[in-house]
């Protein structure tokens, strides 16, 4: 939730990531109420996912597909999302304007968590194949939630798949932001 609609939490991550990491009971009270806010905000003004409610799927267009194509075995959904947070980070980077500044802090973030940036054998074609039966596909097009900037989401449709394809390389052996 920081990183498409609130910069403030995503400086209180990082600011206090200890007291996050050791389930601080105020400060996890605090996380809880803030991000449960945001997302109540979003579905409410949306119940029927036909709008602006996808920006809460950043990070699960690839992140669904890894799961469906490692058969729910392999990755924790949390997991799954990181490493597809990282590729619509580097998709956002190419085709949206994210700077390298926010890519790097967001693996950083990552990383921090102890949450995976890669998956060393990942099969980008079988995640393609994966992607397209996805909800957010309208037609033959994936609808990408992509950031702008921090807390700037933007809902793009047209990206190439040979981007797709690069990005789900980078994923694979690991690559630097």
């Amino acid at each position: 939730h920081g990183m498409i609609m609130d910069p403030e939490l995503l400086d209180v991550l990082e600011g206090d990531l200890d007291k996050v990491l050791a389930l601080d009971p105020e400060m996890t009270t605090e996380i809880v109420k803030r991000s449960s806010g945001l997302k109540g905000k979003v579905v409410s003004g949306d119940e029927k996912e036909a709008g602006w409610r996808i920006i809460l799927n950043f990070g699960h267009t690839i992140g669904h597909a890894l799961e469906a194509a490692t058969e729910y075995g392999t990755l924790l959904h949390g997991e799954a999302v990181s490493i597809g947070a990282m590729g619509a980070a580097r998709l956002s980077r190419e085709h949206a304007g994210l700077g390298d500044e926010v890519v790097d802090r967001l693996t950083g973030l990552l990383k921090r968590f102890g949450l995976p940036t890669s998956m060393p054998d990942l099969d980008a074609e079988r995640l393609i194949e994966a992607m397209f039966l996805d909800k957010k596909v309208r037609g033959k097009a994936i609808r990408w939630v992509l950031l702008e900037d921090i807390g700037k989401p933007v809902i793009r449709d047209d990206i190439p798949m040979e981007s797709v394809r690069e990005v789900l390389a980078g994923l694979v052996e690991g690559e630097k932001t």
